[in-house]
């Protein structure tokens, strides 16, 4: 289901629901209700990163609203982000040395780096 609100002078916006978004498949599902997935092929952070310049099916501009998003925080965390590499070898030694964040560290990172998307964590 596609979640818009929008007002005159706001750009688009979308919600990810937190409480739904508790899994790496759960959140490219929300963020395909925003994206096409036929568009960014959602199974990567690079994907998505490449997805968010705009011109494949996002808005050029819009707004990010990720409610209850610390719910998403501790599930896209160590556990969720180890199961993402899990053909990473030294995934531990490189976490541990913080050349690794948290997935949901990594997807706001992605939404924050773009000058065309304002991200909301709520």
């Amino acid at each position: 289901m596609k979640t818009l609100i929008q007002s005159a002078k706001e750009a688009p916006t979308y919600v990810i629901d937190g409480r739904k978004a508790v899994a790496w498949p759960e959140l490219v599902n929300s963020i395909n209700s925003f994206i096409p997935q036929s568009e960014w092929q959602g199974n990567s952070l690079d994907a998505l990163d490449d997805i968010l310049y705009g011109g494949y099916g996002a808005p050029d501009r819009f707004i990010v609203v990720w409610t209850a998003s610390e719910a998403s925080r501790k599930a896209l965390g160590y556990e969720a982000t180890r199961d993402y590499y899990k053909r990473l070898p030294d995934f531990d030694q490189l976490y541990e040395a913080g050349l690794i964040t948290t997935l949901f560290d990594m997807v706001v990172g992605i939404f924050r780096g773009h000058e065309n998307i304002e991200l909301r964590l709520e």
